[in-house]
């Protein structure tokens, strides 16, 4: 068994502080409307994917048939941090609108 997880295994999802990555992973596949569109989406670049196995060795997340979706103890985390309400913007600078 995963170390990182054996250590986490009985802390209760609330509990836990997700870095700035793991909350716009989070966020991204709340938003994502596809399991198959978000798992792209926190593939690409080295703190999201980093994030992302962290998530999935805690088992907040899950990865089956292409696609990725939360786990009742990463939705109950992604709850605790509000994501469902406020989610994480992720766009790139280069995405972001001009300031006037």
């Amino acid at each position: 068994m995963d170390l990182l997880r054996s250590m986490t295994e009985n802390m209760q999802p609330a509990a836990y502080r997700p870095s700035e990555s793991e909350r716009a992973v989070l966020s991204v596949i709340l938003q994502s409307d596809t399991p198959e569109m978000g798992y792209a989406q926190i593939s690409s670049g080295e703190d999201m994917v980093s994030a992302r196995d962290k998530l999935m060795r805690l088992g907040f997340i899950s990865y089956d048939n292409g696609g990725v979706t939360l786990t009742p103890a990463g939705d109950e985390l992604a709850q605790a941090q509000a994501l469902h309400d406020n989610p994480v913007d992720v766009r790139d600078d280069e995405s972001q609108p001009d300031a006037i």
